[in-house]
Parts: C-alpha cells; sequence; structure tokens
C-alpha cells in the first residue's frame, strides 16, 4: 500500500522529463577520483537514478535505492539509455534493516528525511559502510530557504552542519564544506543556494 509519501514522489516523477537532469550531481563528478579503488557502492534517496548511472559509467558496481517504484523506472531507462548496469531497489530507508559492512561507499545526494528518521538513517548508513570506506554527500543546509532554489520548504528537513560533525564524529573527514554553490539540475534545482559538501572515511 502507497503512503503519501511514495505517491508524492511517483507524482513528481511520472513525468517525462528528468526532474533533476540526467546528469550527476557536479560534486560527486568532481569527486570521483576517490573512488579509484573501491567497487561496490549504495546511492541512497537516488530517485531517477541520475548519480548512479554516473558512478556505473565509471566503472562501479551500483546500487540504488529509493521509495519511489516511478522514480526507480527511470533510474533503469537512464542506465538503459547510458548502456551501463545498474541494481534498483524500492526501499524505505526509515525502515530498512542495515546490514553492517556491506558497502564500500554510500553516496547522498540531496536526500533529506524527516527529522524523527534522519538519525537512525544515518546511522545505518555508518553501520554498513566497510572500515575505509566513504559517506559522499551533498545536501541543502539550513541556510538554503532564504536562497528558495530548491530543497524542502521545511526547515527541520535540512542539515545543520555541527549536527553532521557530531553524528560523524571520529570518521576522518576527507572534505566538508558549508557555503554558497550554484546548482543547475533540471527544474528542481536551479541556481544559487547554500549546500553542505561532506566526505567522511569510516576508520
Amino acid at each position: 500500500m502507497k503512503t503519501d509519501k511514495t505517491t508524492s514522489w511517483d507524482d513528481r516523477y511520472s513525468q517525462e522529463a528528468y526532474v533533476y537532469g540526467e546528469e550527476a550531481n557536479v560534486f560527486l563528478q568532481e569527486k570521483i577520483s576517490l573512488l579509484e579503488t573501491i567497487d561496490d557502492v549504495l546511492c541512497i534517496a537516488e530517485g531517477e537514478g541520475r548519480n548512479a548511472v554516473f558512478l556505473a559509467e565509471a566503472n562501479k558496481t551500483v546500487t540504488a535505492w529509493d521509495y519511489s517504484n516511478e522514480g526507480l523506472k527511470k533510474a533503469r531507462k537512464l542506465a538503459e539509455k547510458k548502456q551501463v548496469t545498474i541494481k534498483t531497489e524500492q526501499v524505505d530507508l526509515a525502515h530498512v534493516e542495515w546490514e553492517a559492512n556491506q558497502w564500500d561507499a554510500v553516496v547522498n545526494i540531496h536526500g533529506h528525511f524527516n527529522p524523527q528518521d534522519r538519525q537512525r538513517i544515518l546511522q545505518g548508513v555508518q553501520r554498513t559502510i566497510k572500515l575505509q570506506g566513504y559517506y559522499i554527500s551533498e545536501v541543502y543546509s539550513t541556510d538554503q530557504l532564504r536562497f528558495k532554489t530548491g530543497g524542502p520548504k521545511n526547515i527541520a528537513m535540512l542539515y545543520d552542519p555541527i549536527e553532521l560533525l557530531e553524528l560523524f564524529k571520529g570518521w576522518r573527514i576527507i572534505h566538508f564544506f558549508v557555503g554558497e554553490t550554484v546548482r543547475n539540475e533540471g527544474a528542481m534545482h536551479h541556481g544559487a543556494g547554500h549546500v553542505i559538501q561532506m566526505i567522511f572515511q569510516k576508520i
């Protein structure tokens, strides 16, 4: 049975156009060289698959999780168009059981979650990444509301950089940036915005 959450995202992704575009997030593209030595990558809240397909083009074994079946259909369609293979799974991140030490890297590009679910999800992410593996993410900060160029309208679903640093305390910080950047990703992310970029390594 579909929830209001899945119905909303299915409605968004049911249009022919890729609402966040077909190209991977720029930050992920810029940092792909860090992933040269890894293979198994999980993309969470992956939607229409642009980042998963990009990673598959870089010869990674990629699994895409999202709770929108319409988004995952488009992810498979994009992979076919780009002539790569990705695995897709319809998953509600708020309730998934995270297997320990399963992935070389977890990628979260603009996956924003209800505050009651966010800590559990990110703790699950920490659990499932292998030792020496990476968490790679770009999300909107709480300052994004004043830009109005994408992301949730509810400040509770945006990220506080201090909260993230506390949650990943003990991990090696490879990259951490908080500030303005420009994103032109389809119709949904367009113009200057305020992001948090992070690459943490499990040690």
